[in-house]
């Protein structure tokens, strides 16, 4: 009668990162191969949603819970990914650059464990619209991402998309001395605030978002097909993994 055996227990080595929003160090691990295949599932899906929850549920094993995922900032969350990711399968990415003079696509290497969020020193969430009145804006979180079905959000590039998250992003008004926290007073009341103002007034909340921080790196790029220089914007999560968006110098 054979006699079971106990295997080793492997332990995975820990890392420390500075949360890109406070500073804040945090101690990680990488993702073990069961919860590599978590996300590799959600992204054969396809499915944002799917993909957020994988993320969120990577990060929180690999934190060992001690991060409140749902009021992080979404470029917190997509820099700790980030950070996870080289670690766990390698500091070198390959995302598709496509040519904007000849269509031709290339990969191009890039160390990941190097991207940085980057910060604009404008970028204020406390707005002043008026003399007596001001906003205070939060930045965009994970659970926002979820409530509106896109691990993507981009202000840019959809007007009712954008709109939904400037109401969802509302943190207080304020009024002289009177403050209404948003929670308090309802989705319904901040959204006839927001649509009281005037042009003037609503692009100053438009700036916040414009100027607010992001994962962002900026490469030169040289095409080996017809040699045209281009520089390569990369911003968000999706764009170091899949395709890059490209600006011609």
């Amino acid at each position: 009668m054979s006699k079971s055996m106990k295997l080793p227990t492997m332990v995975a080595p820990t890392y420390e990162l500075k949360l890109p929003s406070t500073g804040e160090k945090v101690s990680y691990r990488p993702f073990l191969v069961k919860e590599e295949k978590v996300l590799l599932m959600a992204m054969e899906s396809g499915n944002s949603k799917e993909m957020s929850m994988a993320i969120r549920k990577i990060i929180d094993g690999c934190t060992e819970g001690k991060l409140d995922l749902e009021v992080l900032p979404l470029f917190d969350v997509e820099y700790i990914f980030l950070q996870l990711r080289a670690k766990s399968v390698g500091e070198i990415a390959e995302p598709l650059i496509s040519c904007p003079e000849c269509d031709e696509a290339t990969k191009i290497k890039l160390d990941i464990s190097k991207i940085k969020v980057s910060k604009e020193k404008e970028n204020d969430p406390k707005i002043q619209l008026t003399e007596e009145i001001g906003i205070i804006m939060k930045y965009p979180q994970l659970i926002i991402s979820d409530e509106l079905e896109t691990s993507d959000i981009n202000v840019d590039s959809d007007s009712e998309l954008a709109f939904d998250v400037i109401i969802k992003c509302v943190d207080k008004i304020w009024q002289g001395d009177t403050v209404w926290a948003a929670k308090d007073v309802g989705v319904d009341a901040v959204k006839e605030f927001i649509e009281s103002l005037t042009q003037q007034e609503f692009l100053k909340i438009t700036n916040f978002f414009e100027t607010m921080p992001q994962l962002k790196h900026t490469i030169d790029y040289t095409c080996p097909q017809c040699k045209k220089k281009t520089k390569v914007v990369l911003r968000g999560l999706n764009s170091f993994f899949d395709s890059a968006s490209v600006t011609t110098l």
